[in-house]
């Protein structure tokens, strides 16, 4: 500001200078012009009394007093009979078509202005008509604007030149001294410029705006903090990119999502952020196509669900959002869900097959009477089989749902496990399998029922997976504030590859064995899906040959 305050006050003065000085002159010039015609014409009018003949106004011609003056004594046919500038008037032109002459002839007087422009001169004329009827002129040489000029022209420049430096010198001043309020402010609005007094209302709407502008400013930096936050620390991965695919900002979970390392920079291809072919080639068909997109890609065993959708103003496209979600677990659960659906199917298909065919062989006739008790008691076998493996998947769903309407109360588990025992030791003892119970009373804040079916699968995997004069021990105790419920046996024990599945839906280690001890596959998954209804960590320690040790810890919420 204080730039163009100088630059206007000295761009002014640039202006004004010569114009002033051209006035002045020109002023001055006319003044002299007025002074010289009234001289003149008080002179003539002076020599027009003498009222004599010629000789004798020529005489009075002569006379120093009118020196000063080119003095033209003309007859009325416009011969110049005497000339003070001249002793040989022949050589003079006749001077009737001149305009003074012509004027003074006609009106008694005359005047005229001839400027020479190869001199920068400029002669004032001025003819008065005699009594006599001769015609007196008087002339006198004025140098012109332009003369007056061209011979002042040095002092001109210097005096313009100092004018103007003496103007750059005020223009400063003036410059610092109205801008040295304004550089006081430093920002700050709220008070008026001393000596801007007429500037107040101005000065008030401006600091209005800038606290108004900074209260949007504030509340913008805070929004886009918060969106920050929010993109940042979403589990979804968020990828913009410009109109030619370049990235323009990624969150943190793209990286944990895509695996790419750290020299994936803003600025770069899309491409560079994941080499997996379908991703690549569904990026070139959005390209193509303009269109949203939706596909999944594995990565590493990872499954991600991409949505990918140009962003478009006034149908042109400006970008592009993708947004990254992983449904791994997703992909699992249907997985899962097919895979019992697949194993439902076939495990009830079975016992149907088998009491389906047994009970045609009786209806056709084709059983002899000493088979069909035989025949009946497979049918009764499998069907409590059948109901066997239905209550099962019952449980099963009523965990997945939660037991939402089951009720808690306080289990001493210890109490349970005993109970639990006592009923097996029948079935242990045919097996040669020795149950022992150790610890002391432990409460669990549980549903019963399913602590019991919990408890009782692993005792009935114990049993059944053992070997002859093999020992089950289960062991209750209360530790850090936990209780630990561990069933342990000295059975074939389990593969290291099978540990991370045996808890998966009808999944078997042996299959073979599993169907001649009547399982159906579902009781880890019942303990899992139970020990998960009450906050419970399931722990697996088993080797072939070595036996299996399972144990399920309740955590302090769940412990009374």
């Amino acid at each position: 500001m204080k730039k163009r305050v100088f630059l206007s006050i000295v761009l002014l003065c640039l202006i004004l200078v010569p114009t002033v000085i051209s006035i002045c002159v020109k002023s001055m010039q006319d003044a002299n012009l007025r002074y010289q015609n009234n001289q003149i014409a008080k002179a003539a009018k002076s020599i027009s009394l003498v009222d004599d003949g010629r000789e004798d106004i020529i005489e009075e011609l002569s006379n120093k007093y009118y020196s000063y003056y080119r003095v033209s004594y003309i007859d009325p046919q416009g011969n110049v009979i005497y000339d003070s500038d001249v002793k040989d008037v022949s050589t003079l032109t006749n001077h009737s078509d001149r305009e003074e002459f012509k004027e003074a002839l006609e009106k008694g007087e005359g005047k005229a202005r001839r400027l020479s422009q190869t001199m920068g001169e400029e002669l004032i004329y001025h003819a008065i008509k005699l009594k006599n009827g001769d015609i007196l002129r008087l002339s006198y040489k004025m140098r012109s604007l332009k003369g007056v000029l061209s011979d002042s022209i040095i002092q001109l420049v210097f005096l313009a030149f100092g004018v103007i430096i003496l103007c750059a010198l005020v223009a400063g001043a003036i410059a610092n001294y109205i801008i040295k309020p304004l550089n006081k402010l430093e920002g700050n609005f709220d008070k008026p410029i001393e000596g801007y007094n007429e500037l107040a209302p101005f000065w008030q709407k401006i600091s209005s705006q800038k606290h108004a502008l900074e209260q949007k400013n504030d509340e913008s930096a805070i929004r886009s903090k918060q969106f920050e936050e929010i993109v940042q620390n979403m589990r979804e991965g968020l990828i913009l990119l410009n109109e030619k695919m370049h990235i323009v900002s990624f969150n943190s979970s793209v990286e944990n999502l895509l695996y790419f390392d750290n020299n994936v920079k803003e600025g770069q291809h899309v491409f560079v952020v994941c080499r997996n072919r379908d991703f690549l080639d569904s990026m070139k068909k959005l390209e193509s196509t303009k269109e949203a997109i939706n596909f999944v890609i594995e990565l590493e065993g990872k499954f991600i669900s991409c949505h990918a959708s140009p962003v478009k103003t006034k149908n042109k496209v400006t970008g592009y959002v993708l947004l990254l979600v992983d449904i791994s677990e997703e992909h699992s659960l249907e997985k899962a869900r097919r895979e019992f659906s697949s194993n439902v199917s076939h495990e009830l298909k079975t016992p149907l097959t088998t009491i389906s065919g047994y009970a045609e062989i009786i209806e056709n006739g084709l059983a002899k009477n000493k088979d069909i008790p035989e025949f009946a008691g497979r049918i009764h076998n499998e069907a409590k089989r059948l109901v066997v493996l239905i209550e099962d998947i019952m449980r099963l769903s009523r965990l997945d749902e939660g037991e939402k309407d089951l009720v808690r109360e306080e289990v001493d588990v210890y109490t349970l496990c005993t109970d639990i025992v006592n009923r097996f030791k029948d079935i242990a003892q045919e097996s040669n399998v020795t149950l022992n119970v150790n610890g002391s009373t432990a409460y669990v804040y549980g549903v019963r029922p399913t602590l019991s079916e919990m408890f009782t699968n692993l005792i009935d995997n114990a049993i059944k997976y053992n070997v002859p004069n093999g020992s089950v021990y289960v062991d209750v105790k209360t530790e850090d504030n936990k209780v630990n419920v561990s069933v342990k046996d000295t059975g074939v024990g389990i593969p290291a590859k099978h540990h991370k599945r045996i808890f998966e839906r009808f999944y078997r280690v042996d299959k073979s064995h599993s169907k001649a001890t009547g399982g159906t596959g579902l009781g880890l998954s019942i303990v899992k899906n139970g020990a998960a209804l009450h906050n419970a960590k399931i722990d697996l320690v088993s080797a072939p040959n070595k036996g299996t040790s399972i144990t399920i810890t309740f955590n302090g919420d769940t412990q009374i």
